[in-house]
Protein backbone atom coordinates (compact mmCIF):
# COMPACT_ATOMS: atom_id res chain seq x y z
CA UNK A 1 0.00 0.00 0.00
CA UNK A 2 1.23 3.48 -0.90
CA UNK A 3 -0.28 6.93 -0.64
CA UNK A 4 0.21 10.61 -1.15
CA UNK A 5 -1.31 13.72 -2.62
CA UNK A 6 -2.05 15.21 -6.01
CA UNK A 7 -2.70 18.70 -7.29
CA UNK A 8 -5.18 20.36 -9.64
CA UNK A 9 -2.94 19.50 -12.59
CA UNK A 10 -3.25 15.83 -11.57
CA UNK A 11 0.42 15.55 -10.67
CA UNK A 12 0.77 12.80 -8.07
CA UNK A 13 3.27 12.77 -5.22
CA UNK A 14 4.15 9.71 -3.12
CA UNK A 15 4.41 10.63 0.57
CA UNK A 16 3.87 7.34 2.41
CA UNK A 17 4.44 3.62 2.10
CA UNK A 18 2.72 0.88 4.06
CA UNK A 19 2.79 0.75 7.82
CA UNK A 20 1.51 -2.22 9.75
CA UNK A 21 -1.17 -2.13 12.46
CA UNK A 22 -0.21 -4.92 14.86
CA UNK A 23 -3.63 -4.80 16.56
CA UNK A 24 -5.67 -5.73 13.49
CA UNK A 25 -2.91 -7.11 11.23
CA UNK A 26 -3.67 -4.69 8.41
CA UNK A 27 -1.60 -2.29 6.34
CA UNK A 28 -2.29 1.44 6.26
CA UNK A 29 -0.69 4.64 5.03
CA UNK A 30 -0.38 8.06 6.61
CA UNK A 31 -1.95 10.57 4.24
CA UNK A 32 -0.97 14.23 4.16
CA UNK A 33 -3.46 16.93 5.11
CA UNK A 34 -3.60 18.15 1.51
CA UNK A 35 -6.98 18.67 -0.18
CA UNK A 36 -6.42 15.93 -2.78
CA UNK A 37 -5.09 12.58 -1.56
CA UNK A 38 -4.70 9.06 -2.92
CA UNK A 39 -3.69 5.62 -1.80
CA UNK A 40 -3.52 2.15 -3.28
CA UNK A 41 -5.04 -1.16 -2.27
CA UNK A 42 -2.86 -4.18 -2.98
CA UNK A 43 -4.65 -7.02 -4.75
CA UNK A 44 -4.82 -9.08 -1.54
CA UNK A 45 -6.70 -6.30 0.28
CA UNK A 46 -9.87 -6.11 -1.75
CA UNK A 47 -10.67 -3.57 -4.42
CA UNK A 48 -13.32 -1.71 -2.41
CA UNK A 49 -12.92 1.00 0.24
CA UNK A 50 -12.35 -0.19 3.77
CA UNK A 51 -14.44 1.05 6.66
CA UNK A 52 -11.47 3.20 7.65
CA UNK A 53 -11.31 4.67 4.13
CA UNK A 54 -14.95 5.73 4.27
CA UNK A 55 -14.81 7.17 7.79
CA UNK A 56 -11.49 8.93 7.15
CA UNK A 57 -12.91 10.55 4.01
CA UNK A 58 -15.82 11.90 6.06
CA UNK A 59 -13.74 13.10 9.03
CA UNK A 60 -10.69 14.58 7.32
CA UNK A 61 -10.44 17.85 5.45
CA UNK A 62 -9.58 16.22 2.13
CA UNK A 63 -11.74 17.47 -0.72
CA UNK A 64 -11.12 14.37 -2.83
CA UNK A 65 -9.79 10.97 -1.85
CA UNK A 66 -8.76 8.44 -4.53
CA UNK A 67 -8.34 4.74 -3.90
CA UNK A 68 -6.45 3.05 -6.72
CA UNK A 69 -6.91 -0.72 -7.05
CA UNK A 70 -6.15 -3.45 -9.58
CA UNK A 71 -9.79 -3.44 -10.74
CA UNK A 72 -10.53 0.28 -10.79
CA UNK A 73 -10.39 3.64 -9.05
CA UNK A 74 -12.68 4.87 -6.29
CA UNK A 75 -13.27 8.59 -5.93
CA UNK A 76 -14.61 9.77 -2.58
CA UNK A 77 -15.77 13.35 -2.17
CA UNK A 78 -17.28 14.37 1.18
CA UNK A 79 -20.75 15.87 1.09
CA UNK A 80 -21.20 16.23 4.86
CA UNK A 81 -18.62 15.92 7.60
CA UNK A 82 -18.41 14.05 10.89
CA UNK A 83 -21.34 11.72 10.39
CA UNK A 84 -21.61 8.14 11.57
CA UNK A 85 -21.11 5.18 9.22
CA UNK A 86 -22.81 2.03 10.49
CA UNK A 87 -19.99 -0.46 11.00
CA UNK A 88 -22.30 -3.49 11.12
CA UNK A 89 -23.77 -2.54 7.72
CA UNK A 90 -20.29 -2.17 6.28
CA UNK A 91 -19.00 -5.40 7.86
CA UNK A 92 -21.93 -7.29 6.35
CA UNK A 93 -21.18 -5.98 2.84
CA UNK A 94 -17.44 -6.50 3.33
CA UNK A 95 -17.97 -10.13 4.34
CA UNK A 96 -20.01 -10.79 1.18
CA UNK A 97 -17.42 -9.07 -0.99
CA UNK A 98 -14.62 -11.16 0.50
CA UNK A 99 -16.67 -14.35 0.19
CA UNK A 100 -17.65 -13.78 -3.45
CA UNK A 101 -14.29 -12.54 -4.70
CA UNK A 102 -12.41 -15.46 -3.18
CA UNK A 103 -14.76 -18.35 -3.92
CA UNK A 104 -16.84 -17.70 -7.03
CA UNK A 105 -15.56 -17.42 -10.59
CA UNK A 106 -18.64 -15.36 -11.52
CA UNK A 107 -17.97 -12.91 -8.70
CA UNK A 108 -18.33 -9.71 -10.80
CA UNK A 109 -22.04 -10.46 -11.36
CA UNK A 110 -22.61 -10.94 -7.63
CA UNK A 111 -20.37 -8.11 -6.46
CA UNK A 112 -21.70 -5.32 -8.69
CA UNK A 113 -24.96 -4.88 -6.71
CA UNK A 114 -22.93 -4.64 -3.48
CA UNK A 115 -20.67 -1.98 -4.98
CA UNK A 116 -23.77 -0.05 -6.09
CA UNK A 117 -25.19 -0.41 -2.56
CA UNK A 118 -22.04 1.12 -1.05
CA UNK A 119 -22.35 4.11 -3.39
CA UNK A 120 -26.09 4.49 -2.68
CA UNK A 121 -25.83 4.13 1.12
CA UNK A 122 -22.96 6.60 1.37
CA UNK A 123 -24.70 9.26 -0.81
CA UNK A 124 -25.87 11.44 2.14
CA UNK A 125 -22.29 11.85 3.39
CA UNK A 126 -19.97 10.90 0.52
CA UNK A 127 -20.15 11.20 -3.22
CA UNK A 128 -18.69 7.77 -4.05
CA UNK A 129 -17.85 6.84 -7.63
CA UNK A 130 -16.18 3.66 -8.83
CA UNK A 131 -14.54 3.60 -12.25
CA UNK A 132 -13.94 -0.06 -12.98
CA UNK A 133 -11.35 -1.19 -15.49
CA UNK A 134 -13.90 -3.31 -17.37
CA UNK A 135 -14.94 -5.99 -14.86
CA UNK A 136 -18.55 -4.77 -14.64
CA UNK A 137 -18.88 -3.59 -18.23
CA UNK A 138 -18.94 -6.99 -19.87
CA UNK A 139 -16.72 -8.35 -22.55
CA UNK A 140 -18.31 -6.17 -25.23
CA UNK A 141 -16.48 -3.09 -23.95
CA UNK A 142 -12.94 -4.03 -24.85
CA UNK A 143 -10.86 -0.97 -24.06
CA UNK A 144 -7.27 -0.50 -23.09
CA UNK A 145 -6.21 0.90 -19.74
CA UNK A 146 -5.65 4.41 -21.12
CA UNK A 147 -9.38 4.65 -21.94
CA UNK A 148 -10.28 4.02 -18.28
CA UNK A 149 -7.59 6.37 -17.01
CA UNK A 150 -8.98 9.16 -19.22
CA UNK A 151 -12.43 8.54 -17.72
CA UNK A 152 -11.02 8.99 -14.22
CA UNK A 153 -9.06 12.10 -15.25
CA UNK A 154 -12.13 13.74 -16.76
CA UNK A 155 -14.21 13.03 -13.66
CA UNK A 156 -11.48 14.37 -11.37
CA UNK A 157 -11.16 17.56 -13.39
CA UNK A 158 -14.93 18.09 -13.10
CA UNK A 159 -14.80 17.59 -9.32
CA UNK A 160 -11.77 19.81 -8.82
CA UNK A 161 -13.15 22.70 -10.86
CA UNK A 162 -16.65 22.71 -9.33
Amino acid sequence: EKGGSFNKKLQFKLTSTASFNSQNGRQFVYLPSDPFVWHTHPINQGFWPSYEDLTTAIRQEHRIHLIITAFGVWILKPVRRNLFVDKSWFDNINNYLVQYTTSDENWPLKVQPLIEDIMKQMKPVLDVTFFDFGIFRGRTLNRNLSFYIREVEQHLIRLITT
